[in-house]
Parts: C-alpha cells; sequence; structure tokens
C-alpha cells in the first residue's frame, strides 16, 4: 500500500501509523504521509504568500495589460465541448452567455477578495 493521501486528516494518519495490527510497512507509510502533510502545508502557505506579493506588485501594470479572461462557449444545446467561443460575452445579445461571463466573474471576484 502507497498511501498520499491528502485528504485524510492528519490525527487520522498518525493513528494508522500506531495501529500494530497493520504491517511495519503500511504504519511507516502513514507515518510519511502524516510527516509530509505538515511539510505539505507549510510549502502551501510560502507559496500562497509568494502568490500574493507577485500579485499585489504586479497587479495594476499586468492587470492593464492583459486583463483575466473568462471564457464562454456555446455547445448549441449539446453535449461536445468545450463549444463556440463567444466574442465578447460580456456584452454578448445571449442573455445566457452574459449571466455565465457576470457569475463567472463574480466568482473570481470572490475568491480573489476572499483569499487573495
Amino acid at each position: 500500500m502507497s498511501c498520499q493521501c491528502f485528504i485524510i486528516p492528519k490525527d487520522v494518519l498518525e493513528r494508522y501509523s500506531k495501529d500494530t495490527s497493520l504491517p511495519e510497512a503500511e504504519r511507516k507509510q502513514f507515518a510519511d504521509a502524516a510527516n509530509f502533510e505538515s511539510e505539505w502545508r507549510k510549502a502551501r502557505a510560502i507559496n500562497a504568500k509568494l502568490a500574493v506579493s507577485a500579485q499585489n506588485m504586479l497587479e495594476s501594470a499586468f492587470q492593464a495589460v492583459f486583463p483575466p479572461p473568462v471564457l464562454v462557449n456555446n455547445c448549441n444545446n449539446g453535449n461536445l465541448l468545450p463549444g463556440t467561443p463567444i466574442a465578447n460575452p460580456g456584452t454578448s445579445a445571449d442573455g445566457t452567455a452574459k449571466r455565465a461571463f457576470d457569475e463567472t466573474k463574480a466568482v473570481a471576484n470572490f475568491y480573489k477578495q476572499v483569499f487573495g
């Protein structure tokens, strides 16, 4: 068994690492996964800080030149993806395309505001 789980809480991984009913090799893998979880979270926090710093330093200049794209496609009532791109969905006469654009942009703005 090779456990590289990121959705299992660390305390569960640690409990399995001490479960003597499991073979030693599996207990070691659970212990390794628990240790890696701590390091992974530290790295993720550092990466998030770096991304926010870079975004704050470069945002105004970058956004002026390259606004974040919101792409909306039309599948023409079918299920073949990605469909046909809609030019300028924010000002489209197609109400569904405009709503998709506005809602997607609102979600992106929410994530930016709440999570940076």
